[in-house]
């Protein structure tokens, strides 16, 4: 890695402001664990014979968030669930 990308990484506003660079908000998503509540959820309302399109999960801080259910499959006593999950501008591949 090199000097100058270490710098950034250290003082990243002014290193922008000195470049030119054009600042601008990340993109907001969520984390592997709000993805996999809402695939939990999911799964025990698909026990209880439901089929949503989304699920509610309580967020840090007294928000909630509604995830859209990527599918459900199974049986009466067995049911896998899942989210896709939308990290937002954060590099995570989880």
């Amino acid at each position: 890695m090199s000097r100058k990308i270490l710098q950034v990484s250290t003082r990243n506003a002014d290193w922008l402001e000195e470049n030119g660079v054009e600042k601008k908000s990340l993109r907001r998503g969520y984390t592997t664990g709000t993805c996999a509540a809402a695939a939990a959820r999911a799964a025990v309302l698909g026990l209880l014979g439901e089929e949503p399109e989304s699920v509610a999960v309580n967020l840090p801080g007294g928000r909630v968030a509604a995830l859209p259910v990527g599918g459900l499959a199974g049986a009466r006593d067995r049911v896998t669930a899942w989210v896709i999950k939308d990290a937002g501008d954060d590099p995570d591949v989880t």
